[in-house]
């Protein structure tokens, strides 16, 4: 009977180990996932974080655009109450090319606001795409290696299932050989009958 015995605890060991198994599995698939998780949220807080500071960008660009309007109409009118004071009653050559000069430097000043405010916000643009692919990269990695670490789970159950079968079998084998013999003539059946303990 002790080999009766010797094989329901191995079949118990081999179901509680391939679970254990299995479990293992999941358990690094959950992990791999939350990671996975985790990096999908990080690019999503990268996208709004840039759009955040390019929405700043531009304002604080509209900012010292209209800042430097003020200052250019302080300058003209400083100008103009240069040329009445010094007797000038407008229309002259000098007065022309001085109020197109001005003109044109303020526009100059403003295009070149606008310019460093659209290149700041194509940097952090072109940072933040660089950050989100590589976040996505890793989400896509962890998502992988998660079915990965389930399928070895699986497939680490079934190992130890097909391990423990062979040694119930094993342990069959060996009570056959030890003298467990099954009769197989008549006259040995018979000899079985009266002599049991044979």
């Amino acid at each position: 009977m002790l080999w009766v015995a010797a094989i329901v605890l191995t079949a118990v060991g081999t179901g509680i180990s391939a679970y254990g198994q299995y479990q293992q599995g999941q358990a690094q698939k959950k992990m791999y996932q939350y990671q996975s998780d985790v990096a999908a949220r990080q690019a999503q807080m990268v996208a709004q974080a840039a759009e955040t500071n390019v929405r700043l960008t531009q304002f604080k660009a509209s900012q010292d655009t209209k800042q430097l309007q003020r200052k250019y109409m302080v300058v003209e009118g400083a100008q103009r109450a240069a040329r009445a004071a010094q007797g000038g009653g407008g229309g002259s050559v000098t007065e022309g090319d001085i109020a197109t000069d001005t003109f044109n430097t303020q526009k100059l000043d403003e295009n070149m606001i606008r310019y460093n405010a659209d290149l700041k916000s194509w940097d952090i643009r072109n940072q933040a795409a660089g950050e989100i692919w590589g976040l996505g990269t890793q989400e896509k990695q962890f998502t992988y290696a998660g079915k990965n670490a389930a399928r070895a789970g699986a497939i680490g159950m079934t190992g130890t299932i097909f391990s423990g079968a062979g040694s119930m079998a094993g342990i069959g084998s060996m009570k056959m050989s030890a003298g467990g013999k099954t009769p197989s003539s008549p006259e040995e059946k018979s000899m079985m009958k009266y002599n049991p303990k044979r």
